[in-house]
């Protein structure tokens, strides 16, 4: 399943807890091969929080090689951002 698909699916998850879970499901259906080529920094590993997702999006945010990894850790750092984003505004609609 291709990054625009997971991102749909994060749009209509309803809370955290489904957004952690497909986070989860994201990182599992991730190559282990194309993984391990990654800075040890852009790895992502299974979570438990909005707070782990956040430095995980920040992390993959902040790489700027210009290697091979980069155009996976463009992707990757497109699906955390954006998880990231869906947990702050599920978080801020239970505070209101």
């Amino acid at each position: 399943m291709d990054t625009t698909k997971w991102l749909a699916r994060v749009t209509e998850a309803d809370s955290p807890a489904q957004v952690l879970e497909l986070v989860n499901r994201y990182i599992a259906t991730r190559d282990p091969e194309v993984l391990a080529t990654l800075p040890a920094e852009c790895r992502p590993a299974p979570m438990d929080n909005a707070g782990e997702v956040a430095a995980c999006a920040y992390r993959l945010s902040a790489y700027h090689g210009h290697d091979d990894a980069n155009r996976v850790v463009q992707r990757l750092s497109a699906f955390f951002s954006y998880a990231s984003l869906k947990l702050t505004e599920l978080a801020r609609e239970r505070h209101e």
